[in-house]
């Protein structure tokens, strides 16, 4: 326990329990997830305070930079430095950066905010040596009390961007996913040839029979996926036209993009309002969206056309709402990254399956093409002999070849190298034909394994850094919960003796030469109401 600057330590000889069983530690995870859940504001704060944990960030990348080494992160270490929150650490020890780069930083961070106030740089120098270090960045904080104010436009735009700021914006990605899943289930079952489902035509023989006439969904399908449209619209719409007049730069603050952006040496451009739109339109994602809105539309476009072909297209298309749902979700974030990664394996792997199609395609064609017979107008292929009775001879039993173009043997050669098999037609009889098959599958196994390991390689890659991510957000938690009581404590210097400091220690009861051997578990501050005096006196 600690009383202002006094430390007691609480012993105990048995550690905490947890919950005893999976099902135990389900719930446990699913309480705080929905306490995680309702401890966010019900809309988007119109008001976002800058803490001092980000300008510390910003302070150890100006850091970096200047000095020219990229400094490695140890989420683990910040979990376990429970010290960090002592009001007499100097998280930045006697380290400095040249006063150029603390007015860059300064003037691209009141730029984007929008703060028009005047920035003196000289005014935190002062020994007069050009540098800058921790105390006078936690100065600027304290001094300026930097403040994000959101525009109604980027309210709703986060709203409906991330899910995480808000109670309103949790909601309306459930909503979303829910629709997602409602459209494409009201699309496959609109396939079923059942009477629930789709409404058949008229047989020949009835009266009003129309031979154009193709079966079609139930029309309450109709109405559900004509709902989820319409809700599809009106978000994609929504954040379409206020991404206009939203800062996205700044609404990245858990991540490095703000703070790479600040710290930049090259220069930085605002985009317009035209541009913001057309970098939302053209990103990945939001193209997903438009594609998997726009089918129905063009459906209802072109339904009295007679291009059928082109309006079955169409209407398979719609399957593309199905990706909307990997958008957050952790197996296609992480199969996306390992095929971004991959992009080179990739590039080689189709480019020894397209030399391989094409050659052992065209030796395969060559060795069991067969005969031309002018009566069939049809190539014949030698694939068995019988005993002829009459004749007393063996006579060769043949059948229609296959493999009667090389574009026709392509086919056999994917399906071989990938080792998927190729089926009884396809099967070569002629020992030619045998023998290209051997050297096809032989080469497949050699040459198109090599990417593959790479690919599974960096599968695995990404797969660990994502367990880093996960790692470091958490980790990032407790910086700013560190930051926050930092923060607090230099702008009020009586801010420690308000508070009590309980650390719970496990006993192991070894005693060594060096001391003894207990293992801390944990703290929790308690805050007192004091008035200035009481803690004065406690400090």
């Amino acid at each position: 326990m600690k009383v202002g600057n006094q430390r007691l330590r609480v012993a105990r000889h048995e550690t905490p329990q947890k919950p005893g069983n999976a099902c135990a530690a389900g719930f446990y995870g699913m309480w705080r997830m929905v306490k995680e859940v309702f401890s966010l504001p019900l809309l988007v704060p119109k008001v976002q305070t800058l803490e001092l944990f980000f300008f510390q960030r910003v302070f150890q990348q100006l850091l970096q930079v200047s000095e020219g080494r990229l400094e490695e992160r140890n989420a683990e270490h910040w979990r376990k430095d429970y010290a960090l929150v002592s009001p007499h650490r100097d998280p930045e020890a006697e380290s400095e950066v040249p006063l150029v780069e603390f007015q860059r930083v300064m003037v691209r961070l009141l730029r984007l905010v929008r703060d028009e106030q005047p920035f003196d740089v000289r005014a935190y120098d002062t020994n007069g040596d050009g540098r800058v270090g921790w105390f006078e960045f936690c100065r600027v904080w304290k001094d300026r009390a930097i403040l994000i104010k959101l525009s109604s436009a980027e309210r709703v735009f986060l709203t409906l961007e991330d899910p995480d700021r808000s109670l309103l914006g949790r909601a309306v990605y459930v909503l979303l996913f829910l629709a997602i899943i409602l459209s494409t289930g009201t699309f496959i079952l609109g396939t079923l040839p059942d009477d629930e489902f789709q409404d058949f035509c008229l047989l020949s023989h009835e009266p009003n029979f129309d031979a154009l006439c193709r079966p079609s969904p139930k029309h309450f399908l109709w109405q559900s996926d004509f709902v989820c449209v319409m809700f599809f619209t009106l978000e994609y719409c929504m954040r379409l036209v206020t991404s206009a007049f939203t800062r996205h730069e700044l609404f990245h603050l858990d991540t490095d993009g703000l703070i790479d952006l600040l710290c930049s040496e090259e220069v930085v451009v605002t985009q317009s309002p035209l541009q913001r739109v057309q970098t939302f339109g053209l990103s990945t994602s939001n193209l997903v969206d438009v594609f998997s809105i726009l089918p129905w539309y063009l459906e209802h476009i072109f339904a009295n056309a007679k291009a059928n072909g082109f309006i079955q297209v169409i209407r398979l298309t719609r399957v593309i709402r199905a990706f909307r749902l990997g958008r957050r979700f952790e197996a296609v974030i992480i199969i996306m990254r390992s095929l971004k990664r991959s992009l080179r394996a990739v590039y080689v792997l189709m480019l020894n399956l397209g030399l391989g199609m094409v050659i052992f395609g065209s030796l395969m064609y060559m060795a069991e093409q067969g005969t031309w017979d002018p009566e069939r107008h049809e190539f014949l292929r030698v694939i068995s002999s019988e005993w002829d009775d009459t004749e007393h001879v063996w006579k060769p039993v043949v059948e229609i070849s296959p493999f009667e173009s090389i574009p026709s043997c392509f086919w056999w050669a994917i399906v071989t190298a990938t080792t998927v098999g190729y089926g009884d037609i396809y099967t070569p009889r002629t020992p030619n034909g045998k023998a290209v098959a051997g050297i096809t599958m032989v080469w497949s196994l050699c040459v198109l394994a090599l990417p593959i390991g790479v690919i599974g390689s960096h599968f695995e890659n990404v797969w660990f850094d994502y367990d880093d991510e996960k790692r470091e957000e958490e980790a990032n938690k407790l910086r700013e919960e560190a930051s926050l009581l930092r923060s607090q404590a230099v702008s009020d210097p009586l801010f420690w003796g308000k508070r009590l400091l309980f650390e719970v220690w496990h006993d192991s009861g070894i005693q060594t030469k060096d001391g003894s051997q207990s293992e801390f578990l944990g703290e929790i501050h308690c805050p007192l109401d004091l008035d200035a005096r009481e803690a004065r006196v406690a400090e």
